[in-house]
């Protein structure tokens, strides 16, 4: 299923839960139509599992879908991944399935009966600045164990900028 087809069906379901934002920060030219955002995960991609915990990042997410029948993805990479926060912006055909940006290059999917966009993330060469990711968690409060998983999640992110977002397309199921 195609984005802009999950952020029809976004939009349906965040009114009726109320997260449905038309904030003049993520909305950007005249040319948009239809604005949803909604909390996402960031993921950093590791080789060892004992990072595994520690390369989510929540992030806020904007889809677009502009007049032009063309879709727009935006957000921004956390200050505890990079060091500062990192606007990110990607446009393409209405179908959203393939994005592309300044910052690089979204290839997005979520197949019928999944409960999610995902999109395969590749980035040009960003700064990830190690001391202010550092002073980022120490803000946040981050024990002294996730300061240092997480800092060498943002130094592999440095070296190989890619990554995955996962958003919702349905309201979270009931127990």
């Amino acid at each position: 299923m195609t984005l802009a087809r999950h952020a029809v069906c976004v939009v349906s379901i965040l009114v009726m839960v109320g997260c449905s934002s038309s904030d003049d920060e993520l909305l950007g030219s005249d040319e948009q139509a239809q604005t949803t955002s909604f909390e996402a995960v960031y993921s950093v991609p590791v080789d060892d599992p004992s990072l595994e915990a520690f390369a989510d990042y929540p992030v806020r997410v904007a889809v677009q879908t502009l007049r032009s029948g063309r879709s727009r993805m935006h957000y921004a990479l956390p200050r505890e991944l990079v060091g500062a926060t990192t606007k990110v912006d990607f446009v393409g055909p209405g179908d959203g399935a393939r994005l592309t940006g300044r910052a690089g290059t979204a290839s997005c999917d979520g197949p019928p009966g999944q409960d999610g966009v995902v999109c395969l993330e590749r980035f040009a060469p960003l700064e990830v600045d190690l001391a202010r990711v550092d002073r980022a968690l120490v803000d946040r409060g981050a024990s002294d164990e996730e300061r240092a998983a997480r800092l060498l999640v943002s130094e592999r992110f440095g070296i190989d900028p890619i990554g995955v977002l996962r958003f919702p397309t349905r309201a979270p199921r009931r127990p």
